[in-house]
């Protein structure tokens, strides 16, 4: 009886010690899961698609006001939906399926963003108030330019062509 007493008891213990081990490994493990994910999958900074995309994330600042809402120049003519100014933000993810959440990381900056009716030629390049250069695009109809402070007054767009 004593030999299997003991048996037992080691048996008791070494199961404790594996359980104990395996909730530290599992700790460690989840969370080092987690951060290769953040690092993965959070792409440099969230663009929006419109304002009500910028609203729901809340990193809208201000609509524009447009002086002239349809831009014409080298054959082109490019109808203007919406024009506003949102923060620059980075996602994070935090969490593993399912029940993965995303926060929005505020950076310094801000971005102004025009959302076309139609496609705009890549070829051409927009330019704002004359010295802001629309460079980035977040898809074919939605182009946009980082600033460093919100635009106040009403906005002027122009078309020339790249080079």
């Amino acid at each position: 009886m004593t030999k299997r007493l003991r048996f037992g008891f080691l048996l008791f213990i070494l199961t404790v010690l594996l359980i104990f081990a395996g909730l530290v490994l599992h700790d460690y493990f989840y969370k080092e899961f987690n951060h290769a994910i953040d690092e993965f999958y959070s792409p440099d900074n969230y663009i929006a698609d419109s304002i009500a995309d910028a609203r729901q994330r809340q990193i809208f600042v201000s609509q524009l006001e447009l002086q002239n809402p349809v831009i014409r120049g080298l054959g082109s003519k490019y109808e203007i939906r919406e024009m506003w100014i949102d923060k620059i933000v980075r996602i994070k993810y935090e969490g593993v399926y399912p029940n993965k959440r995303m926060q929005l990381i505020p950076l310094q900056g801000y971005r102004l963003m025009i959302r076309f009716n139609q496609s705009v030629n890549t070829e051409h390049n927009i330019t704002c108030n004359n010295s802001i250069k629309i460079n980035g695009w977040q898809s074919d109809k939605v182009r946009f330019a980082e600033i460093q402070a919100p635009i106040t007054s009403s906005v002027y767009c122009t078309i020339e062509e790249e080079g």
